[in-house]
C-alpha cells in the first residue's frame, strides 16, 4: 500500500476509492461470512492463492481487533 506525507498523495483518487471499497467489502465479509467463504471469495474475485488469502484475512482481523478498520 503506498503511503504519503502531507497533502500530496502518490496514488490517484480513483485508486484510493477502490481501496476504500475493498476495505468495506472485506469488513462485510469478515462480519457476515465464515473465513472459508471469505477465503474462497478472495481467491475467486482477486485471483490470489490460498496463502495470500489467509494473510489478507489475518491482516484485517488483526486491524479490526485493535480498532483500525
Amino acid at each position: 500500500m503506498p503511503s504519503w506525507t502531507g497533502e500530496m498523495l502518490p496514488r490517484s483518487y480513483d485508486l484510493s476509492v477502490m481501496v476504500a471499497e475493498f476495505r468495506k467489502e472485506m469488513e462485510d465479509h469478515l462480519d457476515g461470512c465464515a473465513d472459508d467463504d471469505t477465503r474462497a471469495w478472495l481467491m475467486s474475485e482477486f485471483h490470489v492463492d490460498e496463502g495470500s488469502a489467509n494473510t489478507i484475512i489475518n491482516y484485517f482481523r488483526e486491524q479490526k481487533a485493535v480498532g483500525r478498520i
